[in-house]
């Protein structure tokens, strides 16, 4: 009974999560781009895209100026028109692509990405170059060692020849 009496309001709201838009956001190379601010003057709240570029947004019918920005990114506007949904058929998706912040095919966030591996890269070569230290120190150590025991067990020998030349 209660579905029966809620039925038109559940199928609306069904209806209404397919009305709007969605689709990805990358780069020029087609990498995706993560946290992307998507908002509208109109829409109220701004939404951001998932880590793999995606995003979608629950819209009315009607004409939106639906801007995409990101840090590195210079900002991008297109212009959407949101129709009646039709509960087969999801819209086309909007695919959109963003330049870099100095308009070039670089991204400025590169230098952070490839400055954090070089410095993992260091301290791992540093960590191993200590380690190959260490093992080098403490070959010399127990080659001197050995070396000393050799020199002990040659002066005891030495003494025991000399010992039993006397006592003959």
């Amino acid at each position: 009974k209660q579905w029966y009496q809620r039925r038109v309001a559940i199928t609306a709201g069904i209806a209404n999560s397919k009305q709007g838009f969605y689709g990805n956001v990358t780069d020029t190379a087609g990498n995706p781009i993560r946290s992307v601010n998507i908002s509208s003057e109109d829409l109220g709240i701004p939404i951001q895209s998932r880590p793999d570029g995606q995003y979608w947004r629950v819209a009315a019918p009607g004409s939106y100026a639906i801007t995409f920005s990101a840090e590195g990114y210079q900002p991008h506007v297109h212009h959407v028109t949101v129709g009646k949904v039709n509960w087969r058929v999801l819209p086309e998706p909007l695919d959109i692509q963003l330049l870099y912040a100095s308009g070039t095919d670089v991204d400025v966030r590169d230098a952070e990405v490839w400055g954090s591996r070089v410095k993992r890269y260091v301290i791992a070569g540093t960590v191993c170059v200590l380690i190959i230290a260490g093992a080098l120190v403490f070959a010399a150590f127990r080659a001197k060692r050995k070396q000393q025991h050799q020199a002990a067990n040659d002066i005891e020998a030495r003494v025991l020849i000399n010992s039993d030349s006397e006592d003959e």
